[in-house]
């Protein structure tokens, strides 16, 4: 029994004593986080900042705006386009190709790389002989940037050279 009641002793002692030394622990752990936390406010805001700027690293492509409809033109007509971009990315963007969906439409693009914060043009002539009614047409553009493949679209209605409206619709492009 007297050795019951020494392991009982022994045992609350050290719960005490290890409780003691815990609540202790702690408090020099939350006034380190407190300390710390004060040294640390300005590691927030940089912190806040860098969520602010584009978090995707790399080349990135942005397009003013990504469809351009060049409304009714004539049958033969050759009209133009420059679409206009953007490298938002911290890297060179290079374009090392632009498809388009059909042969009646050609495109001319930025052979070397652009810079960071630099501004280029696609150009896209789309000649409409041969073709009549409601067109509308892709340019597929690839690049190093992420995604890869960035799509397009010009879109416009021919119609024919005789009709009633040509002659309205000829001055009104001109």
């Amino acid at each position: 029994m007297k050795w019951w009641y020494g392991m009982m002793v022994f045992l609350l002692w050290n719960m005490t004593y290890f409780n003691v030394e815990a609540q202790k622990k702690n408090k020099k752990n939350k006034a380190a986080i407190e300390v710390g936390s004060k040294a640390e406010q300005p590691v927030l805001k940089d912190t806040t900042q860098m969520i602010e700027q584009p978090i995707i690293q790399g080349p990135q492509i942005q397009f003013e705006k990504e469809t351009h409809d060049f409304g009714k033109i004539v049958q033969g007509d050759i009209v133009r386009y420059q679409f206009k971009f953007k490298n938002t990315g911290n890297k060179d963007l290079v374009i090392s190709d632009v498809k388009a969906s059909c042969g009646c439409t050609v495109t001319q693009f930025p052979k070397h790389p652009i810079k960071p914060q630099e501004e280029a043009t696609i150009d896209v002539s789309f000649n409409s002989a041969a073709k009549m009614g409601p067109q509308n047409k892709t340019l597929t553009v690839f690049t190093n940037a992420e995604p890869s493949i960035k799509v397009l679209y010009i879109k416009s209605e021919v119609i024919s050279p005789s009709a009633p409206t040509y002659l309205q619709q000829k001055s009104s492009n001109y």
